[in-house]
């Protein structure tokens, strides 16, 4: 496992969907997805991984007030980034999500 140090000079991609979906956030959201960003760039096994339609694609879970948001990546670790994938709410997560990733295009690629 890498060290602190290390995991910090990892890059960060997001795909084209989760930059549009990130752009509409309020203040407050946006403040508390980019701290949930920095521990999951510190530490990539901090989300849960899933299985079956989202098999290989980890979800990081937090809250703003009693809202609960979610955000999957991938810790691609042979190209040593975090690829951002979809954010949203728990109610519409895993409907809206429907087990696209969208990073394999690199036109939906954006470096954070």
């Amino acid at each position: 496992m890498k060290s602190r140090d290390e995991s910090l000079e990892r890059g960060v991609v997001a795909t084209g969907h989760f930059n549009r979906i990130v752009k509409k956030l309020s203040p407050r959201v946006k403040a508390a997805l980019d701290e949930a960003i920095r521990i999951v760039i510190s530490d990539p096994e901090a989300g849960r991984m899933k299985v079956g339609d989202l098999a290989g694609i980890r979800v990081y879970k937090f809250k703003v007030k009693t809202q609960l948001y979610l955000f999957s990546y991938i810790d691609d670790v042979d190209n040593d980034r975090i690829v951002l994938l979809y954010f949203g709410t728990h109610e519409n997560f895993y409907r809206d999500h429907g087990g696209r990733t969208g990073w394999d295009d690199p036109r939906t690629d954006r470096t954070c």
